[in-house]
């Protein structure tokens, strides 16, 4: 099962992630091992080990989830 982290996120904003914008999405294994793009064919969002995506939170959470689970990440964690 893959759960989202906004831990990072809230301890630098103050508050959990909400409204529109360019959102930062990190995928880790549940080992803690961190998760890139494996495909090797420069897929759409991914850049330098980040997986960026824009729109609302909501929006932005539901696409990192389901990149995340395609890439057998336990933790999508958004980043501030």
């Amino acid at each position: 099962m893959t759960q989202i982290n906004t831990r990072e996120y809230e301890r630098a904003h103050g508050h959990a992630p909400r409204g529109r914008g360019l959102w930062a999405f990190r995928m880790r294994r549940a080992n803690g091992e961190p998760i890139t793009d494996t495909r090797g064919d420069g897929a759409t969002g991914w850049h330098d080990g980040i997986y960026w995506v824009n729109g609302s939170f909501t929006e932005a959470k539901t696409i990192a989830l389901r990149e995340g689970r395609r890439l057998g990440a336990a933790i999508v964690s958004v980043g501030s």
